[in-house]
């Protein structure tokens, strides 16, 4: 497999990289929206976790991000969108501002509410919020003062997708980067970030439920995602469509943020498999070779970590099923039993993952092991849990059905 060199691996860093510190998780995923954490982990776990605080948040299915001692939250409460900050040492409310959105679930997916579902972003000082249907806002992070915002009625033949806006904003080259409008018709744009306006636009195909990432290939960076009926890749500068890559599921729900194994983009759908591609420069143009497929696995919700040259996952295969593949074959590596959870998210931190279900259960295990044997496992909720963990050096963020916990490991 074609991996980075030392230099070009240092310049995607600092095309990633964001002025934060390395214990804050600013945006989807953490850092470097890949679900992999520089935070210190135990040797030995303990046999239960320390909650700090816990306090009432609203509902929705939106991670929280933690820049040094604040927390930003975006949820539905009172029937409103409100976006909250909290100390993080206490839970304790810093600023809020709310807002009316309205939003009707359909029925195929009424049990997961009105709350948003899109992660903040926190850049240069400023946070980012994109509501479940569609409203797309600026604050100053410090204050809470509102900067812009956009709603995007009359805009588009409808402003959110079907299930609710999902995609989570984020910052490259000074510009905020989201996917607006609904499932006839949306634009990828870049927005300036002091004004609200748009830098670029790309406008073929609307959004899905996905959440962009951005790499180097073959010394040309690539904001790659999943539209509603493809895998793109977009020049980031300037909107211009790299590549494309016709990909459907039923009910047109593509949801997963890829994973990058060196040039290699890893990615998966509902029902279809999980896949590797490896875009290669032929005659000026950009194509997308398929490296390998693996039918047994596909994520749903869930987006794949990886760590060491191998690919972790849940898949909703069997009930729900958590795996391990080798990065440069597609191979399995194990799997557990079926009907563990019906959704979960993994962060890997050190040698250890940790992944964490619906129920709330948190198993702790070793990155290397050969089978799903957990270390630990904890209980960490009990009311549903589809945010994604979020584990920094102050501890781990859980957002429940309407609660936000601080969980510590016990010195």
């Amino acid at each position: 497999m074609q991996r980075f060199s030392g230099f070009w691996l240092c310049i995607l860093v600092l095309f990633l990289a964001v002025p934060v510190s390395a214990a804050d998780w600013n945006q989807w995923r953490g850092a470097n929206r890949d679900g992999v954490v520089e935070t210190e982990m135990p040797e030995t776990w303990p046999e239960s976790l320390d909650r700090k605080w816990s306090v009432e948040i609203g509902t929705g299915h939106a991670s929280p991000i933690l820049i040094g001692n604040t927390i930003y939250q975006h949820s539905r409460l009172n029937d409103l969108e409100t976006v909250s900050a909290l100390n993080v040492e206490t839970g304790d409310v810093i600023w809020r501002d709310a807002y009316k959105a309205s939003y009707d679930m359909p029925n195929a997916a009424y049990s997961h509410g009105q709350g948003p579902k899109s992660t903040p972003l926190f850049a240069d000082g400023a946070v980012y919020t994109l509501g479940i249907s569609g409203v797309f806002s600026s604050y100053d992070a410090q204050s809470g003062k509102l900067r812009w915002r956009h709603d995007f009625v009359g805009e588009f033949p409808k402003p959110y997708p079907l299930f609710g806006t999902a995609m989570s904003p984020m910052s490259v080259d000074g510009s905020i980067i989201a996917h607006v409008g609904g499932q006839e018709g949306g634009e990828l744009s870049a927005f300036d970030p002091k004004t609200g306006k748009r830098v670029w636009s790309w406008s073929s195909d609307g959004p899905s439920y996905a959440s962009p990432i951005v790499t180097q290939i073959n010394e040309v960076r690539h904001l790659i995602t999943q539209s509603e009926h493809n895998i793109i890749s977009l020049d980031p500068t300037t909107g211009t469509l790299l590549w494309q890559i016709p990909y459907t599921t039923a009910y047109d729900q593509n949801i997963v943020t890829a994973a990058m194994d060196g040039d290699w983009v890893i990615t998966s759908g509902l029902g279809n498999g999980v896949s590797a591609y490896h875009p290669v420069l032929k005659s000026n143009a950009w194509s997308p070779d398929r490296i390998w497929h693996n039918p047994d696995f596909s994520f749903y919700m869930a987006s794949p970590v990886l760590h060491s040259g191998h690919i972790f996952g849940f898949s909703h295969h069997k009930k729900g099923q958590f795996f391990r593949l080798n990065g440069d074959t597609g191979a399995s590596v194990w799997a557990s039993e079926g009907r563990q959870t019906e959704n979960a998210s993994v962060v890997a931190a050190g040698d250890w993952l940790l992944w964490l279900t619906t129920e709330g259960r948190l198993f702790v295990t070793r990155a290397d092991a050969d089978t799903f044997e957990p270390e630990a496992t904890y209980s960490v909720s009990d009311s549903p849990v589809w945010a994604h963990l979020v584990v920094t050096d102050r501890g781990f963020l859980v957002k429940d059905a309407n609660t936000l916990s601080l969980w510590n490991i016990p010195e």
